[in-house]
């Protein structure tokens, strides 16, 4: 259990640190923008603020079936290691769509599998690939690029073995954790599969 609190800290960490983010960018002023008018400022999107009314649990068959993206049958995929159906399926309404999130028993030391997609406030992959970067110093084993089918990806393998994959496009972060890199590849060929 320890692993699964682990990986779900490290989720809402990083959903709250892209909302805490994206909330600095969009109040950042300085005194020089704001007097410098023919300075030129690129059009960019930036994420909106998040408030506790866009973060709110759901019942997972409130959720329009179009609205879920990740695969909820891996048992039937014949992936190494899983070894069951998913615990349940949470959801909790985010700005843009929703954070959606179970957790499939393995047969391996570290227990169970995090499977999860939530909204890519940015609206462009590159954004969000480079904030994820961050989320990863060296000290808690660094990351990987990765192209998955296409798809961008950032891949962090730990002392812990506690290992994180997430792919990442215009509209969504699909995070997959659990112990063998393995596994975490081969459920991330099936989520690509239905992306496609």
């Amino acid at each position: 259990m320890k692993r699964k609190t682990f990986y779900s800290t490290a989720l809402a960490f990083g959903v709250i640190g892209v909302s805490f983010f994206a909330g600095n960018v969009m109040l950042e002023t300085s005194a020089e923008e704001n007097i410098a008018e023919e300075v030129k400022v690129p059009n960019v999107e930036v994420p909106m603020v998040v408030t506790l009314e866009d973060l709110a649990p759901v019942k997972f068959n409130s959720v329009d079936e179009s609205e879920v993206k990740m695969p909820l049958n891996l048992e039937e995929k014949n992936i190494d290691h899983i070894v069951g159906e998913a615990r349940g399926v949470n959801a909790e309404k985010r700005p843009g769509g929703y954070l959606i999130e179970t957790w499939y028993p393995t047969d391996t030391e570290n227990g169970d599998l995090l499977v999860a997609q939530s909204i890519n406030e940015y609206g462009v992959a590159q954004s969000l690939v480079e904030d994820v970067k961050t989320w990863y110093p060296e000290e808690l084993g660094g990351f990987k690029e990765l192209n998955l089918g296409g798809y961008q990806a950032i891949l962090n393998e730990n002392e812990e073995d506690a290992n994180t994959l997430h792919i990442i496009t215009d509209n969504e972060i699909f995070t997959i954790a659990g112990q063998k890199t393995e596994i975490l590849l081969d459920v991330a060929e099936e989520m690509i599969k239905d992306l496609q």
